[in-house]
């Protein structure tokens, strides 16, 4: 089968019978499954370091920019005689590009179909923006990790989520799209919503901006929460608790994209710990009455720890010390 087959196959442009005749293919050989985890994670490549809209360029266009891209791969990753790629080298090649993203590929067995996976991991400092199969935009935050299908099924769409993600889902009111996450599953049909889901956090959030999403507890089975546009939905983990926010303003979702974090009535530990992860360093308050003290307010994921630290304790003074390994919050006197 051609490099052209196998990127028509990735951007959905065969019929049935030549699908088919792919996954009988792929099957028959680990040569041939190599072949394809080089030219999925090439492609790959192309979309996370192009922000146009893939799905318009010709199929021409396309195979151009995957050839380069290979011939980018070549120059740091040496070909051995079997062409067996090695899947982890590819994904540090990935990282070097993409600004330290990783990328790998794997099969899994699906209602009897071989479904592609993708895996990405965005590292500290780092923001990546994903189109998926179905046209539906991921704009992942740092530290994130994302595991998402080549091409989603015809029941539903299901991705995990492992961090924090915006989400503007492509309508398909014949597919149901899920975000699996630690403690939570948000169904939508379509629409824009954020979700924080870091499995080690204290707290899962998900406020939504448009259209609608039902959340299910994992802890709940019966229980399935809707939310209407304006409303946020917080899971403290520890106690077990939920609450709903309301008028949320729905220009969160265009500052989110562009890089801010976003805290509404927030409070101080939760913003904490968000700011520990963003800055890569544990911060600890000594006072609870800080810690409980809510915080509204916007900042640019660039923005300097200290800065941020200064416009909080404007309204709420403390003290901090900030060393090379932590950062530590105290009632001033």
């Amino acid at each position: 089968m051609s490099d052209q087959q196998l990127l028509a196959y990735i951007r959905g442009e065969l019929s049935q019978e030549e699908t088919d005749s792919f996954l009988d293919w792929i099957e028959a050989s680990p040569d041939h499954r190599a072949r394809y985890r080089l030219i999925r994670n090439a492609w790959d490549l192309v979309i996370l370091s192009h922000s146009d809209d893939m799905d318009s360029i010709s199929a021409d266009q396309a195979y151009r920019m995957l050839k380069t891209r290979m011939g980018s791969l070549r120059e740091e990753v040496a070909e051995d005689k079997r062409r067996t790629w090695n899947i982890s080298g590819i994904a540090k090649i990935a990282a070097a590009i993409l600004l330290a993203v990783a990328a790998s590929w794997y099969f899994l067995r699906h209602r009897s179909d071989t479904i592609g996976y993708h895996h990405i991991e965005v590292s500290v400092g780092q923001r990546v923006k994903l189109v998926l199969a179905d046209s539906t935009i991921v704009w992942l935050a740092a530290g994130s990790e994302f595991t998402y299908p080549e091409r989603f099924d015809r029941q539903k769409r299901y991705v995990v989520l492992n961090g924090e993600a915006q989400f503007h889902v492509a309508t398909d009111k014949q597919r149901p799209f899920e975000v699996e996450t630690a403690t939570h599953t948000v169904s939508v049909l379509g629409t824009e919503f954020n979700v924080y889901a870091y499995d080690e956090a204290s707290h899962f959030e998900t406020t939504l901006y448009a259209g609608s999403v039902s959340i299910r507890n994992h802890q709940s089975t019966n229980q399935n929460i809707q939310l209407q546009p304006g409303q946020k939905l917080s899971y403290d983990k520890g106690r077990a608790s939920t609450r709903l926010q309301h008028d949320i303003d729905s220009t969160e979702m265009v500052d989110r994209i562009e890089g801010y974090l976003i805290f509404n009535k927030t409070p101080f530990s939760d913003m904490a710990e968000r700011l520990s992860r963003y800055y890569q360093k544990p911060i600890r308050i000594k006072d609870p009455g800080i810690a409980s003290y809510e915080c509204t307010g916007k900042f640019h994921y660039q923005e300097k720890l200290e800065k941020i630290l200064e416009v909080v304790r404007a309204g709420r003074p403390f003290g901090y010390k900030i060393t090379d390994h932590e950062v530590e919050i105290f009632a001033q006197d």
